[in-house]
């Protein structure tokens, strides 16, 4: 896009990549994935190949949910060939609300006995299924 990447950070803000770019200049930084994530390619595409039949297999539990209202989320709900019954977002602004036609609820309001799969890397997965692991069943995404 015409940019330089000045500085490149992934550990500034969870879940998020802080970038610092300006027109023109020296060539992009080469930046190494995570350790333990898939390298880009066939690799990462076959980890998403998972993510979505460890889904569809999840959903053999009803009801049936996701974890978040996020890229992830929308992107594995057009994956499904059958649309969760709602979504869990700790996000008390997306609570009470509705989400790509699913009604939106907090982590300790989802319907009893359900199934909450959560579609991000896993070592996120695993830091909210310690925090919230009491309150819902949820289903991890397959490791890397």
């Amino acid at each position: 896009a015409g940019f330089s990447v000045e500085l490149l950070a992934e550990n500034w803000i969870s879940k998020e990549l802080t970038v610092l770019a300006r027109p023109g200049g020296k060539p992009a930084l080469d930046v190494a994935p995570p350790e333990g994530a898939p390298s880009l390619g066939a690799s990462s595409v076959d980890w998403l190949s998972h993510v979505v039949e460890t889904a569809e297999t999840s959903q053999n539990c009803r009801p049936f949910g996701i974890f978040g209202t996020s890229i992830a989320a929308t992107w594995l709900t057009q994956e499904l060939q059958i649309l969760p019954d709602f979504f869990v977002d700790e996000d008390k602004g997306r609570q009470g609300t509705n989400y790509l036609e699913r009604p939106v609820f907090a982590p300790g309001e989802a319907p009893p006995q359900s199934t909450v799969f959560l579609p991000m890397p896993p070592t996120n997965a695993s830091t909210i299924v310690k925090r919230l692991g009491g309150l819902l069943r949820l289903i991890e995404p397959p490791s890397y």
